[in-house]
């Protein structure tokens, strides 16, 4: 099994929970971490990461990191206002398992997209992994309904973009106006 995490390399993200509780899977699995942090953040997590299954992969484009993984991992230990890991993950078909917090609870739908985890039982993220592990079907079903799920947030999403390029270009048509 390859579970993959993507995003900034930080302790409020939950990269080290993430790091120690893979390490202690009674099964044998893969995880890429794809991102960066602070110098200091990327170090300690090297260090902690005494697993040869464990590999730092650095910058990479969503689209095909999620491709080299089968399940995403967003284990955020603050309130993540809106989780796009989670929703881009969703969106590439892959189950997730996240944080119980925040805009992650609104994303992920137990157990129709992916699984969700409690910080304040730091096993719970473990037992996700170990869950989909021993269960290839809940595995299959949770990715095969996992575009779907989120299908109108991406739809909102374009919307957004669209909104953006309008202000943008309002912005920029009124400077133009101006310094006429």
């Amino acid at each position: 099994m390859r579970f993959g995490y993507l995003g900034t390399l930080s302790t409020n993200k939950g990269l080290g929970w993430l790091i120690d509780q893979f390490q202690h899977l009674p099964f044998k699995a893969t995880l890429q971490i794809a991102g960066r942090g602070q110098a200091s953040d990327e170090k300690h997590f090297r260090a902690m990461a005494t697993s040869p299954d464990i590999s730092f992969v650095g910058v990479q484009k969503p689209e095909d990191f999620y491709r080299q993984i089968d399940v995403a991992i967003v284990p955020s230990l603050w309130n993540e206002p809106f989780g796009m890991v989670a929703v881009e993950a969703c969106a590439h078909a892959l189950p997730v398992i996240a944080s119980r917090m925040g805009g992650l609870t609104e994303i992920i739908q137990e157990p129709l997209n992916g699984l969700l985890c409690n910080p304040d039982d730091p096993d719970s993220l473990g037992l996700a992994m170990l869950k989909l592990h021993q269960q290839p079907e809940l595995l299959a079903r949770l990715g095969s309904q996992a575009r779907n799920s989120v299908a109108s947030l991406m739809s909102l999403d374009l919307m957004l973009d669209q909104y953006e390029s309008i202000f943008a270009q309002t912005l920029q048509d009124r400077r133009t106006y101006v310094t006429q």
